[in-house]
């Protein structure tokens, strides 16, 4: 039996990966598709069973309970590679930080150690941590998302942790972009375009060097540009 992860590029000897992305519906998870694809990887699009399947993703589905254990499993079982992209909405709801960005995303990291996925990118947010933010006024969502990446960090993945700054929609002049890589802590405010963002979700699947690192990124045509291998060999692990 051959595996995706068993062929290379010819040109660029690069693995080829079948990873799984959850949060595949988000304006993040879709651009993270996207990049996968483009990138010549299989994309394994993990939905929640309450959403709407989106028909452009109908080929990669596969629509889960993110608190269901077995639906999780079956889910994940023949991936190399987990990026977790999903985040709850905006909402009167106050426990839905708590629902998604920690129980949902913990159920997803249990089920990559009990299946032997290795490789896990976790998406979170500048400021994750922090109790003083206004954006803890909808469940104190940052505090959540801490509450994940520490259990990901406690784990026996290869785990990568990324924090953005603000998502934007820019689709434009995005190589004009430089991207201000550091380690955790150090940003506060910043923006980056979500299609920079999906480029540096797969950037850390396809670079051994980011394991076990928390990277913090925002982007702005003023900062210097930097590949990525060559920033996050710079950062604190």
């Amino acid at each position: 039996m051959y595996y995706l992860a068993d062929f290379y590029d010819e040109q660029l000897m690069q693995p080829i990966y079948k990873i799984a992305i959850s949060g595949a519906t988000g304006q993040t998870g879709q651009q993270i598709v996207n990049e996968v694809l483009h990138r010549g990887h299989q994309a394994h699009c993990l939905v929640r069973k309450h959403l709407d399947q989106p028909k452009h993703l109908h080929h990669t589905n596969e629509v889960v309970s993110t608190h269901d254990p077995h639906s999780i499993d079956k889910a994940l079982t023949g991936c190399d590679t987990l990026i977790i992209a999903m985040g709850a909405r905006p909402s009167f709801n106050l426990l839905a930080p708590r629902h998604v960005d920690y129980l949902g995303t913990v159920a997803q990291i249990k089920s990559c150690s009990r299946i032997g996925i290795k490789r896990v990118i976790l998406v979170t947010s500048l400021c994750t941590g922090k109790w003083i933010h206004f954006l803890n006024v909808f469940g104190l969502v940052l505090i959540q998302k801490r509450k994940s990446e520490r259990v990901l960090e406690a784990s026996n993945l290869n785990w990568t942790i990324i924090r953005p700054g603000q998502l934007i929609n820019q689709q434009s002049d995005l190589e004009q972009h430089g991207i201000y890589y550091s380690g955790p802590n150090t940003q506060t405010w910043g923006s980056i375009p979500r299609k920079i963002l999906a480029r540096i979700c797969v950037d850390a699947a396809e670079t051994p060097c980011s394991h076990g690192k928390i990277i913090e990124v925002t982007s702005s045509v003023s900062q210097s540009i930097i590949g990525f291998k060559e920033a996050v060999r710079q950062l604190p692990t």
